[in-house]
């Protein structure tokens, strides 16, 4: 956060994190920006885009808004307000303490964040020296690749490591901390731990996004991949995650698992089987494969969305299901 947060300290353009961004140049006066013309903000240095980039951009159009509605903004409320009714709690440390590591004490009884955000700071507590680097060479990657699908992707990866009791949102934390644990004093195994993560993402979003998916070669797989995200793919995300990212999967294998994932969820939906069930059949077939080699893969996994278990309706089930309708 800090350069951005810096850049907008000092007056430069700010760019909101969006598809599109903007410049927020036209909004309210800044004495830094009058004599500024679009050519010259165009080449400009400008903040990168970030939620703190946001944030700015947002209160300085509501700001005008308020301005050129016919209530001027009152600058006697606003100061009273930021001056009175906004805290803000400063901490100065010392050169061997660490603020990652006084952040997740001072907010272990405070409001509660996101595993994400605990997550990344236990990371980078870690990490020590290196978080910095590492934030920027593998962490912000990641958040710009998953967007708001980062926590599912963490949930996904802790299922393809084993990790039974993560396979919920609310302990995605305690199965990395799990993790990194044996590990807390070595930074750069951290690092490796942050690495692989950083890869395993790069498989996950060819799931969930059709941009970043494989090149034309796997046109078929992709393919197979587009349709299941556009039917609801989120339950499916773990087993799913374990045959892409698969090293030594063939594409023909790949094929063969997604074509059964694809039938078994269109034949529960023509038969009118409730989906309730489907993530933790699937989440469990991911967990019962940790340790299957890649050539097996693929079949293991067809045989088990055939068994009664993972109630695979039969061709006649579908049949009689599509003339009732």
């Amino acid at each position: 956060d800090r350069s951005a947060f810096f850049a907008i300290m000092d007056g430069q353009p700010v760019l909101e994190s969006r598809d599109e961004p903007i410049v927020a140049s036209e909004d309210v006066a800044d004495p830094d920006l009058d004599d500024v013309d679009d050519a010259e903000l165009a080449e400009a240095d400008t903040v990168p885009q970030h939620v703190i980039g946001d944030a700015f951009a947002f209160y300085r159009q509501r700001l005008n808004e308020l301005d050129s509605s016919g209530k001027p903004v009152n600058p006697d409320r606003l100061l009273k307000a930021v001056v009175e009714r906004l805290e803000i709690v400063a901490i100065t440390l010392g050169k061997d303490d660490s603020y990652h590591r006084i952040f997740q004490t001072v907010n272990a009884e405070g409001v509660e964040l996101r595993d994400v955000d605990l997550v990344r700071n236990y990371v980078f507590m870690l990490l020590g020296e290196e978080a910095d680097s590492a934030y920027a060479q593998h962490w912000r990657p990641m958040e710009e690749r998953l967007g708001t699908s980062f926590a599912n992707f963490l949930i996904s990866d802790l299922v393809v490591k084993g990790e039974k009791t993560s396979a919920q949102r609310r302990s995605i934390f305690s199965g990395y901390r799990k993790i990194l644990s044996p590990v807390e004093n070595d930074p750069g195994s951290v690092r490796a731990v942050l690495k692989d993560l950083d890869a395993g993402s790069k498989h996950f979003a060819r799931i969930i996004d059709e941009s970043q998916q494989a090149d034309s070669s796997h046109h078929t797989t992709d393919g197979r991949l587009r349709f299941l995200r556009e039917w609801g793919s989120v339950p499916l995300q773990p087993l799913l995650f374990k045959l892409v990212s698969a090293a030594e999967l063939s594409d023909e294998d790949l094929k063969r698992g997604l074509q059964a994932i694809e039938s078994l969820v269109v034949r529960r939906f023509l038969v009118r089987t409730p989906p309730n069930d489907l993530r933790s059949r699937f989440t469990s077939i991911a967990l019962r494969h940790v340790g299957t080699k890649a050539d097996t893969l693929a079949s293991r996994v067809v045989e088990e969305l055939l068994e009664d278990s993972a109630r695979w309706p039969t061709d006649e089930e579908v049949r009689f299901a599509v003339q009732q309708t």
